[in-house]
Parts: structure tokens; C-alpha cells; sequence
């Protein structure tokens, strides 16, 4: 049971299960039904680029606007000094850095398939299946 007031971070990997419907997608959508979701701007630009190489543009349109109905964060200046800093010190994607310092500024928990950021501080990793 996800807590009341709970803040959420799903990276791209978890929103494209998500929108593909795999087996992983039903702890997603208990997750989007129930937390508030922060969604990092460049997230969206992940997703669609997967989905665009998946499918239409129509569908990849309906996708990013459920997307939208949650919190949109941009990339601020102060995010981009810490995922610049987490980057470094972790040896992470520019993306990955990105999303995982917007949820830490965000006080939420990110949830992620990506190995790289397991262990670290409010990250929920989920191994694929």
C-alpha cells in the first residue's frame, strides 16, 4: 500500500512498462492512482522518443498527455547543479542524474529499473522481470 501524501517519481523505463502494459505495469498503476506524481520534464523526452520508435505519433501524443496530468517539473538551475554533481560522483547518465536529482528535490520516491541508482538515498529499484 503506497502511504497517503506519498510523492513519486517514475523513471522512464517504469513509464514506458507502464504504457506497454507488461507485468510490471499493475505496481506502476497502483502507484499513479494513489501518490502524487512528479513528473521530470525530461522524462517526457524519453518516453516519447521510445514510444516514436514503437509507435504513432497519435499514440505516443495520448501517452505524454496522461503524463501531463501529473506535476511536470522543468529542469531548473538548481537540479541541474545537483544532477551535475550526482553525475559525477556517481558516473551517471545525464537522464538519470536529471531524474534522480528532480525527485530529490521534490521529496519524493523515485522508483527505477536502473541498476545504477540502487542503494541510493529514496530510490525504489525495481529488477526487470
Amino acid at each position: 500500500m503506497i502511504p497517503h501524501n506519498h510523492r513519486a517519481v517514475l523513471d522512464s523505463s517504469c513509464w514506458i512498462e507502464y504504457f506497454l502494459g507488461s507485468p510490471a505495469a499493475r505496481s506502476y498503476v497502483k502507484i499513479v492512482s494513489s501518490a502524487t506524481i512528479i513528473v521530470p520534464s525530461i522524462t517526457i523526452f524519453e518516453v516519447s522518443r521510445d514510444l516514436l520508435r514503437r509507435f504513432d505519433s497519435e499514440h505516443t501524443l495520448r501517452a505524454v498527455s496522461l503524463m501531463q496530468q501529473h506535476e511536470v517539473v522543468p529542469l531548473t538551475a538548481d537540479v541541474a547543479l545537483n544532477a551535475a554533481q550526482l553525475a559525477v560522483n556517481l558516473n551517471l547518465s545525464s537522464a538519470d542524474a536529471i531524474v534522480c536529482a528532480t525527485a530529490w528535490q521534490n521529496k519524493a520516491t523515485l522508483y527505477t529499473h536502473d541498476v545504477d541508482l540502487n542503494g541510493l538515498d529514496n530510490v525504489v529499484y525495481i529488477p526487470r522481470t
